[in-house]
């Protein structure tokens, strides 16, 4: 399942945040990113919805990455070099994928 489908606060979550009572936005932000690393996802950025989680791809073990309003996850980068080191997933990603399995 893709990862806006999973939870509402990665679906808006600019919407979200602005809806919160300032009191409680810490701790419901707190709350919604354990539920999130419950399903293996980690929130780099709640104003943005900017999300990783873990993909094998090959011997490799990388990020998948997700910003809310791309159409589709279609990123990936290192494990250590974060956003500004996305990759556009391609076909060779997706047969690495198949020839694990």
């Amino acid at each position: 399942m893709l990862p806006w489908k999973l939870h509402p606060f990665i679906r808006a979550p600019v919407e979200v945040l602005a809806r919160w009572e300032p009191r409680n936005r810490i701790a419901r932000l707190r709350k919604y990113t354990q539920e999130l690393e419950a399903l293996g996802i980690e929130l780099k950025d709640p104003l943005t919805g900017l999300i990783d989680y873990y993909w094998q791809r090959g011997d490799e073990t990388v990020y998948l990455c997700w910003k809310h309003g791309e159409s589709e996850i279609a990123h990936w980068h290192d494990l250590e070099s974060g956003f500004a080191g996305r990759r556009r997933l391609d076909a060779v990603d997706f047969s690495l994928d198949a020839a694990r399995s």
